[in-house]
């Protein structure tokens, strides 16, 4: 409490607006900045993460109430940023998102969509549906992905349901399929809303196998994104959808030069694969790895085996000896399925799959051997799961570059 004395001057008003400021700035010291809130309206990916990651883990059960109040940052980023860290916290009560149902920030909307399917929040299923013909792009580190796809892969994610309306318009036609697949969503909510979750897995497992098993092939493909959405409660499915035998797929390499290339010069190749069987079959391709090599001779004729008597060489073990054992491979990163997400192709019989490779330039001028190769994404889940003969989805070429 600041009292001013009552003083007789000509100057008592100036006085008194100087003495009641002085008193403000000691009465009422400015309140501290929010750590937590800078971070969450930084923009610095690489270093705010793991800052904010520390905070929340020091907030304990009050991180999910902490952040779920930042609904009402006056900065987009922040309310982003906060959906997001909820999402990783493992929050996963609709009570937590609520207050940023009604952001209008694309931003803040594609995070919230994300942390529903994620965590199967029933609850959100209207929230999602809302903004199903929400076409608003949003572009970042090069990628674009529109709000409309990303809520339909959280529907699929929540629901297990492999929805795609027979005859929906193309994507390319503006609005067009957004409103077919909204109305075909909206339909089916209407009729289930009121079932547990559980039974929407249930019956989402019963829907894909018929898919699979049936002859659309955009209710196949809708089936098999929605196998990797869902992840874990479905996986058996997506593994036993993508199997396949050696011999079955066909891989080709070809380059086509109108003259020998230069040493300088890049190559213009395509990556191929075929489909020989009469059934289709499902890959999950991943980006295509490249190598190149000089080209190496034909190895030499084993040695002639030396005749009986002869002295054995010190550093030969000898027969019956355990050979040294050669160093295994490194292991395969496991990926998580839904990872798998947006690669898949379901290749009709006698299909084949196209994709363009550049090979060049080389260091000097010879014969050089390509190997191009499909990540075939699909053998990541459980590589333990496929045939051990199964070939990688490579093909090789040689090409003589000159000076």
């Amino acid at each position: 409490m600041c009292a001013v004395r009552h003083v007789r001057s000509l100057n008592i008003p100036l006085l008194a607006v100087a003495v009641w400021a002085a008193c403000a700035l000691t009465a009422a010291p400015a309140r501290a900045a929010d750590p937590l809130q800078g971070l969450l309206a930084d923009g610095d990916e690489a270093t705010r993460r793991e800052a904010i990651r520390e905070r929340v883990r020091a907030l304990g059960d009050a991180a999910c109430p902490t952040l779920s109040a930042y609904a009402g940052a006056p900065d987009p980023r922040a309310r982003e940023h906060a959906v997001e860290a909820m999402e990783e916290a493992g929050c996963d009560r609709l009570e937590d998102y609520r207050d940023f149902f009604r952001d209008r920030s694309a931003w803040v909307v594609r995070a919230v969509a994300r942390a529903l399917g994620r965590h199967r929040i029933a609850g959100g299923v209207p929230f999602l549906l809302s903004h199903l013909e929400d076409r608003r792009t949003l572009v970042s580190d090069g990628d674009s992905v529109t709000l409309s796809d990303v809520v339909e892969q959280a529907l699929r994610r929540l629901t297990a349901q492999p929805i795609e309306p027979e005859g929906a318009a193309p994507r390319q036609a503006p609005g067009g399929r957004e409103a077919a697949v909204a109305g075909a969503w909206r339909a089916w909510y209407a009729a289930h809303a009121q079932e547990p979750p559980a039974r929407w897995l249930s019956d989402g497992r019963t829907t894909i196998r018929a898919a699979l098993a049936g002859g659309s092939p955009p209710a196949r493909y809708a089936a098999l994104q929605t196998l990797a959405l869902v992840g874990e409660p479905v996986v058996d499915l997506l593994l036993e959808a993508l199997q396949r035998r050696a011999g079955e797929i066909t891989a080709a390499l070809q380059c086509a030069p109108d003259e020998p290339p230069r040493v300088t010069e890049e190559v213009p190749c395509t990556l191929s694969l075929r489909n020989d069987t009469a059934r289709r079959i499902p890959l999950a391709l991943g980006e295509i790895d490249l190598r190149l090599g000089p080209a190496t001779a034909a190895p030499a004729p084993a040695p002639a085996k030396p005749p009986a008597g002869k002295e054995i060489k010190k550093d030969n073990p000898p027969k019956g000896a355990a050979k040294p054992a050669a160093p295994a491979p490194p292991p395969v990163p496991i990926l998580e399925p839904e990872r798998l997400a947006g690669t898949i192709v379901d290749l009709a019989p006698g299909q084949v799959l196209r994709r363009p490779v550049s090979v060049g330039p080389v260091p000097a001028a010879g014969r050089y051997e390509a190997v191009a190769a499909f990540q075939d994404l699909g053998r990541r889940l459980k590589p333990g799961a496929f045939p051990s003969d199964l070939p990688r989805l490579e093909a090789t070429l040689l090409l003589r570059f000159e000076q």
